[in-house]
């Protein structure tokens, strides 16, 4: 299980990570992005499902990448459905009524996702000296999180380590969630790899 020590390391690695990609929404968006500092929590899934549920929406866009290796996940990106097509909206320069929502909407968004969530991954990966392998992007309209953690759920006595951040570009009403999910079985070798970090950076 992760101690204190591990959670702050965790943290400083995932927002350098959320750092990197809001630079590459700044420069796809040519517009300031405000981004939280993660929020690092170890949960129950039945936990991880109530706090998720507080995103404050039943229907969202999401993108979400899997990844396997010596810390299998999953990385999300998740919008209310407003903020997905009034990202879309900015980035194509075109009035929602003009678009083809449902072709452009898909396309924008996954290539977005797949920015950002690279972008926390491979900082991630770097900087626990491993490698990762990524599915191709899924991309979903209307899901929910039931949706995002079904297939997760199925596994008894699953829990996971959840890393959350928001980022938000208030002049354009867009804001959504960077989520990471570690299962249970990612637990020993993750504390492993981030107690070489502590040691690093305490200089033992």
């Amino acid at each position: 299980m992760l101690n204190e020590l591990h959670k702050d390391a965790l943290t400083e690695i995932i927002n350098i990570g959320v750092g990197q990609a809001g630079n590459s929404l700044n420069a796809m968006l040519a517009m300031h992005v405000e981004l939280s500092v993660p929020e690092i929590r170890v949960l129950q899934m039945e936990q991880a499902q109530e706090e998720l549920s507080l995103l404050n929406t039943s229907s969202l866009a999401s993108v979400v990448l899997r990844f396997s290796g010596p810390v299998p996940g999953k990385a999300a990106l998740l919008f209310p459905p407003e903020s997905a097509l009034n990202l879309v909206t900015l980035l194509v320069q075109e009035e929602p009524g003009d678009l083809d929502l449902d072709s452009m909407r898909s396309a924008a968004l996954t290539e977005i996702g797949n920015i950002v969530l690279n972008s926390v991954l491979g900082n991630f990966a770097n900087f626990l000296h491993m490698d990762l392998e990524y599915s191709l992007p899924d991309f979903m309209f209307e899901s929910s999180i039931h949706d995002l953690l079904e297939q997760d759920i199925a596994e008894n006595g699953y829990a996971v380590i959840l890393a959350k951040a928001h980022f938000r570009v208030s002049e354009h009403s867009i804001a959504g969630d960077i989520l990471l999910l570690f299962g249970i079985s990612s637990m020993e070798e993750l504390s492993r790899l981030l107690e070489i970090v502590v040691r690093e950076q305490s200089g033992q």
